[in-house]
């Protein structure tokens, strides 16, 4: 992630709201919104890595996070990348330092700060959740 602002993404060229503080302005393409229209975040220009289909999406109740998680395991050829491109971010400030999870051309789906290298295939990608949003979210990444 480059950066990130609350609200919703303006859209190229869009006027700005005059009763609205101002933003900055969001590159096309890079600004995706979160479902619940709170948060907007701007991917950088660096390489990232699409993820067509995971091995495995599942959802915990997680007490120690105060709520659900969803985890993925990547499948063999994206958890190598995964591992590259975590380790790419882990020492930048935030939000540098964080994955943005993005589906299409501006829907975000969750927000990861990336504190170390994640080898071994898996990572819990939310956390804190409630039941149905962790739901909704691994139904969304392809939980059977």
């Amino acid at each position: 992630m480059e950066s990130e602002q609350p609200g919703v993404c303006p859209a190229p060229g869009e006027a700005a709201d005059p009763l609205a503080p101002s933003r900055p302005a969001v590159p096309t393409g890079r600004g995706f919104t979160s479902d619940d229209r709170e948060e907007c975040v701007v991917v950088s220009t660096a390489p990232g890595l699409t993820v067509n289909r995971f091995e495995r999406v599942t959802v915990l109740e997680d007490e120690a996070q105060e709520g659900w998680v969803v985890r993925v395991v990547f499948q063999d050829a994206d958890a190598e990348k995964f591992a590259e491109l975590t380790g790419t971010v882990t020492d930048r400030p935030p939000p540098t330092n964080a994955l943005a999870i993005v589906q299409g051309e501006n829907r975000l789906l969750a927000k990861v700060a990336v504190l170390d290298r994640l080898t071994g295939g898996d990572a819990v990608i939310a956390t804190r959740l409630g039941r149905d949003e962790a739901h909704f979210l691994a139904n969304v990444l392809g939980a059977e």
